[in-house]
């Protein structure tokens, strides 16, 4: 099973980072550059029609909170792509629109950077209701 761990995040890991009510995630593609859904004054929820996929250096998208980096279990690595194909797929949607806090927000974003597809090899970690705090 994954697990979350607060450490400096590397080229293909997907990190999160706690907003008090949710989780906002991204896609480390380079030493302190991340790309994720964002908008101007902050994370997609924050504005959905101005959002879209940035690159943005490791302080401003933990905005003050702590980042946390997805450590996967043996078993889930065989669903996900290279640390280089991750970064590439989120280097290459850099500008891509149409944030919907359903259906294509944050998580979906980097899940589909790093296995192909919006929801992860486990079911539970899919969607806006998996980005809740429990």
């Amino acid at each position: 099973m994954s697990v979350w761990i607060v450490k400096k995040p590397v080229p293909g890991e997907q990190v999160r980072v706690n907003r008090g009510k949710y989780f906002h995630y991204g896609i480390c593609v380079a030493p302190d550059r991340l790309v994720h859904f964002a908008t101007a004054n902050g994370d997609g929820p924050d504005d959905p029609s101005s959002a879209s996929v940035q690159v943005t250096d490791l302080s401003g998208f933990a905005a003050g909170g702590f980042v946390e980096c997805l450590r996967l279990s043996f078993g889930e690595r065989k669903y996900t792509f290279s640390a280089e194909e991750t970064s590439r797929r989120a280097l290459g949607a850099v500008g891509e629109k149409g944030y919907n806090v359903m259906t294509t927000n944050c998580l979906h974003f980097a899940n589909r950077c790093l296995y192909g597809q919006s929801c992860g090899p486990e079911k539970k970690r899919r969607g806006f209701f998996a980005s809740l705090k429990k």
